[in-house]
Formats: structure tokens, sequence, C-alpha cells
């Protein structure tokens, strides 16, 4: 049984009065699972009689947990293990991306890589999403999961919120999902339980703040912020969407929340006794003025000299890329990417820019294992089609013995999914 810190307890009656005791057995009780199917990559028969998130088109709940690294599509990005609350932003923000095209959008804390990769998916190749992790070891995960996610319109940086104000570029869309106290994953996390204190609470809170006013400056106007935590204290939520209403130039449009979720004084409140979610708080906000739209050159960019090889073959044609080359590694990247890539770089540090395609040993060009996770494979390279057992064996690392018909690099696949590359496979025989 779970013990809860005693001001918790207090702060949590106070909150809920009528309510507190449904509060606390739900936190007695197993996480829900959730996952979100990748919008290309998965199939209608994944998970087919799996319950839908209410508030996600792609969302699902699982009955029981699998062990998710024992299953290829895990690997192949098919889909994303995510927290159901974290997926109400789809419910606030795909109104604008359905009505507005080519933004500029910044998701500034954004590891592990859960609401990037939902961005990307309602994105949709459309416009540029700058994915911004500042610790190293959580900018790699991100960095992983959204290659495995597979778009080529993203941009993954290391920075503090500060530095975005120094590239002059201003963003359509800005998320803050905000370090917070985390009493909202007190039911699946007893560690979260035992780092809990007030002192960590108004820890956060001027963290939070300070977070909040470094960014602010690059939100365009006529655009949107959506902050977000996985807490239910106010100093970290409505009180923080309070003070920054009246010190800058924002409005509230946080719509009427799907049933369930609780309405706030400016956002959304998930609780776990009341819906099938941990606890979650999203607030929507739009700065005032006239949103100017970005406009993206559908030109490619041509180098006056260049030694990259045609890599055409290896990407999808309909997709205008640009192959850049870095050292001896080359990324495809459209134009837009490219030249927000160069804006940021003055004051930004790039650790990831479009598909990385692969690298130049010699005459010969070695495809990435990010190229053939990227959803802009050439649909006619080679395949070699695996069992369930042969695929795992091949994710471990394990020599791979298929049938292929000709040398060279062939995408491996398990089911529908593309694991990676092998080369001269050997055969069964």
């Amino acid at each position: 049984m779970k013990i809860f810190p005693e001001t918790f307890i207090q702060n949590m009656q106070t909150l809920l009065p009528n309510e507190a005791e449904s509060f606390f057995v739900s936190q007695q009780l197993a996480p829900p699972i959730s996952l979100r199917l990748h919008p290309i990559k998965s199939t209608p028969d994944l998970f087919e009689d799996a319950k839908k998130v209410d508030w996600c088109n792609l969302g699902r709940y699982l009955n029981e947990r699998p062990i998710f690294t024992y299953d290829p599509h895990f690997h192949a990005g098919a889909y994303y293990v995510q927290e159901a609350g974290s997926m109400l932003l789809e419910k606030l923000l795909l109104p604008f991306f359905e009505e507005n095209k080519n933004l500029v959008v910044l998701d500034l804390c954004a590891a592990p890589g859960g609401k990037s990769t939902h961005l990307l998916s309602m994105m949709n190749e459309d416009g540029i999403l700058v994915s911004n992790e500042l610790i190293p070891t959580r900018n790699k995960i991100l960095r992983q999961n959204i290659a495995k996610w597979g778009f080529s319109n993203c941009i993954v940086t290391q920075n503090k919120a500060e530095d975005f104000s120094k590239s002059k570029i201003l963003f359509d869309v800005i998320l803050v999902d905000a370090p917070c106290s985390g009493e909202g994953l007190f039911r699946k996390d007893e560690h979260a339980i035992s780092e809990w204190s007030m002192d960590q609470v108004n820890v956060c809170s001027i963290r939070q703040s300070q977070i909040l006013e470094a960014i602010l400056p690059v939100l365009k106007p006529g655009g949107l912020l959506l902050y977000s935590t996985c807490t239910y204290e106010e100093s970290e939520n409505d009180l923080q969407i309070e003070r920054i209403i009246q010190e800058y130039d924002l409005q509230m449009i946080t719509p009427i929340p799907p049933q369930g979720i609780v309405s706030t004084k400016y956002g959304w409140q998930a609780y776990p006794h009341k819906v099938k979610s941990e606890g979650f708080y999203c607030c929507l906000l739009q700065k005032n003025g006239e949103r100017k739209e970005n406009n993206f050159s559908i030109q490619k960019i041509t180098s006056k000299k260049s030694n990259i090889p045609d890599l055409s073959a290896w990407t999808t044609q309909d997709r205008l890329f640009n192959y850049v080359q870095q050292q001896d590694f080359i990324y495809a990247t459209t134009n837009g990417v490219q030249d927000l890539t160069k804006q940021l770089s003055y004051s930004a540090y790039i650790r990831m820019s479009g598909i990385l395609m692969g690298e130049i040993k010699g005459k010969d060009f070695i495809p990435s294992a990010e190229l053939s996770l990227s959803n802009s494979i050439h649909p006619e390279i080679p395949t070699v089609q695996l069992n369930l057992d042969q695929a795992l064996q091949y994710l471990c690392g394990d020599p791979l013995q298929s049938k292929c018909e000709n040398s060279g690099w062939h995408l491996i696949k398990y089911e529908h999914s593309i694991l990676g590359w092998a080369k001269k496979c050997k055969s069964l025989e």
C-alpha cells in the first residue's frame, strides 16, 4: 500500500473536499496501460481489440501490459507507449494544425519524446518541429525516439530556454511541458513519492516561471502556448497561467474539456479517479496580434559544388530533399528544415536535423538505421521478411540467416514493420 506525505494528503483534501477519498482509493490501483499508434507505420490489426482513448484518435488502452521490448513493432516505431493524459494536447492543438500550414513549432522540454512524436503525427510532414532537451542523456533518448517515428521535418536541439531568443526566430506554437513536482505520477512511480516535499514544489514553481519568462518572447503574435505539467499543485498550474496572462499579452483559449476531464480556472486537469489517466494539467493560451504565415520555398537548394552521390534511389520521390554532408555523414532535409537549422545554429546546439541518410566510406554509401526507420524510405528497396524468432534475434544483434535473392542492402521486415538493414544475407540452405 502506498503511503503519502501528510502535507500532500492535506493538500488534496483541500483541493478535492468531496472526492479526496475516491482519489486516494484510485492511487492504490494499477495504472492504466496506454499507447499511441503511428499514423503511417501502424496497421488496423495492431492492437485491434484495444479501446480507444477518447481524446486521441490513435490513442489506445491495453487490458494488460505486454513486454514491449519483445515486440518488433515497438522497435520499428509502430507505436509509442504513452500515458493517456499526455495525449490531451491533440484535443487542444489539432484544430489549429488543420487550419494553418507551414507552422514552426517548438517543444521546449521534449524528452523522452512522447509529445514531440505526437506533434509530428498531427503535423504530418507539414511545417517544422524543433524538439529541444537540455540534459544530454535525455536528449539522446529523444533523438532515438524521433528517429523511430521517422518524420523528416524535425530538428533536435540541446539548449536552455533563453538561448532561443538569440536566434530571432518566432514560433507559431510553443509547448512547455514544464519540469514539476510529479504528483500526477505517484500511482506508477513510488520514487516520486519519496522525493516529494513542499520545498520541491516551490523550487519547481520558480523554475517554471523562469522557463516561461525566457521563452515567451519568441512566441509569434497570434501564436499558441500550450503549458502542461503532471502535478495537481495550483502554484505550478493555474497560478503560473494567471501570472503570465497578467504580465504578457496573452488570452486563454482552452475549450470545454472532454468528458471526465475537469475544467480549472484556466485549463484542464485529469484526475485518476475520474478518467483512465494519471494526473495531468494543460492550458492553451494565444498571444494577441495577427499571426503572419511562414513561407517555405518548395524548390530544392542546389550547391554550386558537391561531392555527394545521387541518393534519390534511397528516398521516396514525393519529397524534395536537399542532401547535406557533415564530415562523412549525409543528411536529408527539406528546404524549410535546412533554412531553419542554419538560423538556429547561430545560438543553438543542433543535435539532429532531418534524416541521417548514412555514411560515406571511400566510394561506398552505408545507409543508417535512421534511414531504414524513416517514413521517406523508397518503397522499391528490396526487403527480407523475418518471422518473430528471427526478428528478435536480429534486434539482439545475432547474425541473420534468411533467404534473399540479390546481394547488396536489404530492408529487414517483420510483418509490416521495418527493423533495419542487412547486406548480403546468408541462405538458410
